[in-house]
């Protein structure tokens, strides 16, 4: 290859010896070394599945740099659905996550970098904690909302205070475990009490309609927004339910919409089921984020 760079005319090249022969050899190996290279990315891939989302250039250099969370970073958003960013201490470990919004979830357990020093071990462990961060997050927000959602007075303080705590994606979905509950206790008494449901959904939004017009921090009214237009679904739901009398928990309208079901005495991953029609599905707690929400209607339902 130096003697066909330093030629500058192809005839004088075909007459340099054993050029073919050469130029054959040299694809040969090339195709031996990109095999062997794509064996072990595919190798990787398969130890992290979330890598078969990335590139193979864009992989090389993960690998290359794998202590190097600055540069790893800018790769999250392509395996991620939330998480843009990480925050790394002194020592090297792993204590927050960070979305694109600009929320921070700290990790209930920490990831060291020391301590798995491969990329694919540590992407693991973190995958793992923000999950298992999420979970025990969700039991705290159930408890902590459930008295807000039923108190007769709601104090628009403790409401943002509430928010400020949690990250958003679990502040709602606290919210539409209490609200499942209370609908199927109330249709498990033959409608009883839905009147009064309906009455705290209408509490719920005239002090989210309050808290907008404060001067909140631009995450916390994201927060507020998204709020919002849960409990316009939550309410129009029990609206229809209050319409056609409905009086079962086996009550088409309520076996069609998507419930939340809450076990706080499972296994911390299997607390959570998500429940439409016949389907039941355990809750993956894949961190969201704080995007942009679609409004609820019966086409988003299904």
């Amino acid at each position: 290859m130096k003697k066909a760079n330093k030629t500058p005319y192809v005839l004088d090249v075909l007459n340099i010896p054993n050029v073919q022969k050469s130029l054959e050899r040299l694809a040969e190996m090339l195709n031996k070394i990109q095999k062997a290279l794509g064996e072990y990315l595919e190798k990787e891939r398969v130890s992290f599945p979330r890598f078969y989302f990335v590139g193979d250039e864009d992989l090389l250099e993960m690998i290359g740099n794998s202590n190097d969370t600055l540069r790893i970073a800018k790769h999250f958003k392509k395996m991620f659905a939330g998480i843009s960013g990480v925050q790394v201490s002194d020592d090297n470990v792993i204590t927050a996550v960070v979305s694109k919004e600009g929320e921070v979830l700290p990790l209930k357990r920490e990831v060291s970098l020391i301590k798995l020093p491969k990329i694919n071990d540590w992407l693991t462990a973190l995958d793992i904690s923000v999950k298992a961060t999420l979970a025990e997050l969700l039991t705290d927000a159930v408890t902590v909302f459930e008295p807000i959602f039923h108190s007769s007075e709601l104090d628009v303080d403790t409401f943002i205070e509430y928010l400020t705590t949690f990250p958003a994606q679990i502040a709602i979905l606290a919210a539409q475990v209490v609200w499942t509950k209370a609908v199927q206790q109330s249709l498990e008494a033959a409608g009883q009490g839905l009147s009064k449901l309906f009455d705290c959904e209408v509490r719920v939004l005239e002090m989210l309609a309050e808290s907008v017009l404060q001067d909140l921090p631009a995450l916390t009214r994201r927060k507020c927004e998204h709020f919002i237009t849960e409990a316009v679904h939550q309410r129009d739901l029990i609206s229809k339910l209050l319409k056609i009398e409905a009086n079962s928990p086996g009550h088409y309208m309520w076996i069609l919409s998507m419930r939340y079901v809450f076990e706080p005495e499972a296994e911390l991953m299997d607390r959570l089921h998500v429940e439409m029609a016949n389907a039941r599905l355990n809750y993956g707690y894949e961190y969201l984020g704080a995007p942009d929400r679609l409004v609820r209607t019966p086409l988003t339902d299904r």
